[in-house]
């Protein structure tokens, strides 16, 4: 079945190309499923300006150097998340199983034309293909192996002169070492398109991967599509033992629309000596933040994801929710994790968290550890922050930590000690929390109280701003 995700058509970019398939991403991978087994999964992404997709596409692979076998792929289904843009996306999936001849190094190879031919950063787009290649080592009954995969959707939209941050956030199911970087896209004969160079920013924020997190930042400083290709090598025992790509192609349009943030998530993750926002949790403790996501554009509805492997740990998995939203332009997503001693490692966990309207996304990462009796406080007493932000105009916050579960309340009095706003109890189990609350209060100076099973716990002076 094919999906199409996206039909709006902006006036005034142009398109070139109508009879070519406009190919704009695609990503190649390999599941072990038992034995020398793998099932082969193709996804493709292409703008509906083009002709579609054949519903057949086929896969070679070689070993060796020398071609082994081609086998082809049936469309499947669809997957994946887009958001509103110029034109439509649809996404193609195709699988298929294949038994590999025992233990070896295999390319899986796939290729299609073409390309977009509005790509700006590569010399003649509407010639090339679009070629994928990924390697994978198998062990037969010494041991598995899996290649990398991409936790977090492509992103097709950016926004013009505005920062961007987007995260795939590569992983490896084996836990095998990943490197990644920014490669030149591949075209016929696994040859490097002709004429690329990495897509036009600010001087001050260029196009750029960060090695230790996976988050790509941007500036662009010029409207247009471009494309890149981000490429993940897995090591296991310090040899490389494959290697697989995603091939995306980025449309910046005009910054007529505010791109969404989570407005608190320095305040929430401290960011360490790396410039890398971060987070330690104790093993066995429950933890949980609020993020609270905003738009400045009044009208805008606005989304959050989550990605990362907490979330599907066999034990204690990690949970993300949104609660409802305060206004159409904000909304609330709640990171709970317990996590089981088990999952304490000297390596960090990485976790995205996606905000998103109707056309563009922010992609926030941060570096979660786990470790055995370390927390970010001490969770044997409880423990309530400062009000922020403080002036404040409608969404106020605080962060509070408890040792048990308890029932906290909220009180705001005025100057005059009237009481002009409450919060009825809410239960919060034991650990890390960040409570928010949306108050309706002319400017001025009131006082808030939290009660912590109806004893008052904290009194803090805050001050209300309103915007007009």
């Amino acid at each position: 079945m094919k999906k199409i995700l996206l039909a709006l058509l902006i006036v005034g970019i142009s398109y070139s190309g109508s009879q070519a398939t406009h190919l704009m991403g695609s990503e190649l991978t390999a599941e072990n499923i038992g034995g020398d087994d793998y099932l082969v999964t193709l996804t493709v992404y292409r703008d509906t300006l083009g002709i579609p997709m054949s519903l057949m596409q086929s896969i070679q692979v070689d070993s060796a150097g020398a071609a082994w076998g081609t086998f082809s792929m049936d469309f499947d289904s669809t997957t994946g998340h887009l958001i509103l843009g110029p034109y439509g996306i649809e996404i193609y999936t195709f699988t298929d199983t294949v038994t590999l001849p025992g233990p070896a190094s295999y390319s899986i190879n796939w290729i299609n034309c073409c390309r977009n031919g509005a790509i700006l950063n590569c010399a003649n787009p509407l010639s090339e293909s679009m070629m994928l290649r990924t390697t994978v080592s198998t062990y037969g009954s010494t041991g598995t192996n899996s290649t990398p995969v991409f936790l977090a959707p492509p992103v097709a939209f950016v926004s013009h002169n505005f920062p961007w941050q987007y995260n795939p956030l590569p992983f490896d199911a084996d836990g095998d070492t990943l490197v990644w970087s920014i490669d030149t896209p591949k075209t016929s004969g696994y040859n490097n398109v002709a004429g690329w160079v990495t897509p036009s920013a600010d001087s001050l924020n260029p196009y750029s991967v960060d090695p230790m997190t996976g988050e790509v930042t941007w500036t662009p400083d010029m409207l247009g599509n471009f494309v890149a290709s981000f490429l993940v090598d897995e090591y296991r025992n310090g040899v490389r033992i494959g290697s697989m790509r995603r091939d995306m192609q980025m449309v910046v349009v005009p910054d007529s629309n505010n791109v969404p943030r989570i407005a608190n998530f320095n305040t929430l993750f401290p960011v360490n000596a790396n410039g890398h926002n971060f987070i330690q949790i104790a093993a066995e403790n429950q933890f949980s933040v609020t993020m609270h996501g905003q738009d400045a554009d009044p009208n805008d509805q606005v989304w959050m994801e989550a990605y990362g492997e907490p979330f599907f740990l066999n034990t204690n998995p990690a949970t993300f929710h949104t609660s409802g939203a305060l206004q159409t332009n904000t909304t609330n997503g709640i990171f709970q994790w317990s996590p089981a001693s088990s999952h304490a490692r000297p390596q960090d966990y990485i976790v995205v968290f996606r905000i998103g309207d109707h056309q563009f996304i922010y992609d926030e990462t941060v570096l979660i550890k786990v470790g055995i009796g370390t927390g970010i406080s001490d969770l044997n007493a409880d423990n309530f922050g400062n009000v922020f932000p403080n002036p404040a105009d409608r969404n106020i916050f605080v962060p509070v930590t408890l040792s048990e579960s308890s029932q906290i309340a909220v009180k705001i009095y005025d100057i005059l000690g009237k009481r002009v706003a409450s919060f009825d109890a809410e239960r919060y189990d034991r650990g890390q929390h960040l409570i928010g609350f949306n108050v309706d209060l002319n400017s001025g100076q009131y006082f808030m109280v939290i009660e912590s099973n109806e004893k008052v716990v904290s009194t803090q002076k805050m001050i209300i701003n309103r915007v007009k």
